[in-house]
């Protein structure tokens, strides 16, 4: 939102509040889910943010995380998934 309370899209906001040009202004924005904790709080915080891709970087996984099974599990299903999988979601994309 703007001063006005107008709502703005995320090439607007870029170019206005970094004077960044946003090179790809159809591509599918990311989603990533974000969980905090707060002190005293016993559930942590869990809200979806959304992400210019063109504005992302890959980064390294710790060694704390490469030593977690947990999550290598769900990285491991999330970029390698199954044949099936894959051809549905490609359905899906091309819908």
């Amino acid at each position: 939102m703007n001063e006005k309370g107008e709502s703005i899209s995320f090439v607007e906001y870029y170019k206005k509040r970094y004077n960044m040009d946003i090179k790809a202004p159809d591509a599918p924005l990311l989603e990533a889910v974000v969980r905090e904790r707060e002190r005293g709080v016993k559930e942590p915080i869990v809200r979806t943010i959304q992400l210019v891709p063109e504005l992302c970087k890959m980064t390294g996984l710790t060694e704390e995380i490469k030593n977690n099974f947990h999550a290598m599990k769900a990285i491991a299903t999330t970029t390698k998934p199954s044949g099936s999988t894959r051809v549905q979601e490609a359905g899906n994309f091309v819908k």
